[in-house]
């Protein structure tokens, strides 16, 4: 992220680079989703027995969700000052913090169902939605009720 932002200083970038470079900082954590997951779904196969509300759940997803955003929050608001927008800088957080519940529900979707290819067209898809300037907060708004869809049932951890 710290490229992203030495170039969206450097040059005549709109918050769309840095939204890009969300992005890609999220994919790269997939590694970890997928880990949790499997972890999720094979370790603690007897405790997805036991069923869990729905605010259990998210309040048991937050401390890893928090885990992984804090550092490039942090970053993005220590660097966010020169951003000449503050609506831009709140877009990008929130964002940021949609992007990583919605890799979580992506997560499982392209496991449970074996199609790997989602990945793929989850990455275009949010690049070109970004590209064409759609509105951040609608996007993360998509992530989050995707990321609730997805641990809706109180059967699933």
């Amino acid at each position: 992220m710290s490229g992203f932002f030495y170039s969206f200083f450097a040059g005549k970038y709109d918050a769309r680079w840095l939204a890009f470079g969300l992005l890609i900082s999220c994919f790269i954590h997939y590694p970890i989703w997928l880990e949790k997951w499997e972890f999720g779904e094979r370790k603690l196969y007897f405790f997805r027995n036991l069923p869990l509300r729905f605010m259990q759940k998210i309040r048991l997803e937050l401390l890893t969700i928090l885990m992984l955003t804090l550092p490039e929050i942090i970053l993005i608001l220590f660097h966010g000052r020169a951003i000449e927008s503050n609506s831009s800088l709140i877009y990008l957080i929130f964002f940021w913090l949609g992007l990583h519940p919605g890799m979580n529900a992506l997560c499982h979707l392209a496991q449970v169902k074996q199609q790997y290819n989602l990945l793929y067209f989850a990455f275009f898809g949010v690049f070109l939605a970004i590209i064409f300037g759609f509105n951040l907060a609608i996007l993360a708004l998509v992530f989050l009720i995707s990321f609730g869809y997805s641990i809706h049932s109180p059967l699933r951890i």
